[in-house]
């Protein structure tokens, strides 16, 4: 069975995501929606561990994977994969890791 696991990191980004849509941007019908889609994406990922981009510049064997206006930042694992991150696609990744 594929599943997702997802780091204490990664848990905060998707609060943060939500908060940041739904309270700071004051378009709290949105948040839901945009995190579901991350949620589904998570999904696919754990089911297809290995489609995602190999960026051993940020960390050895971490992948990435875009949902949107985000990135997933994973590893593949034996059952599906582990999420290290999920972070605006605008930010300073390099920077970041």
């Amino acid at each position: 069975m594929s599943r997702y696991h997802l780091s204490e990191v990664a848990k905060a980004d998707l609060e943060d995501i939500w908060d940041f849509i739904g309270v700071a941007k004051d378009n709290p019908d949105a948040a839901p929606r945009q995190v579901e889609a991350i949620f589904e994406k998570l999904s696919f990922l754990a089911r297809n561990p290995r489609v995602g981009q190999q960026r051993d510049d940020l960390r050895p064997e971490i992948r990435v994977f875009p949902a949107g206006r985000y990135v997933i930042f994973y590893y593949p694992a034996d059952d599906g994969i582990e999420v290290a991150a999920v972070l605006h696609g605008s930010r300073d990744i390099e920077g970041l890791f």
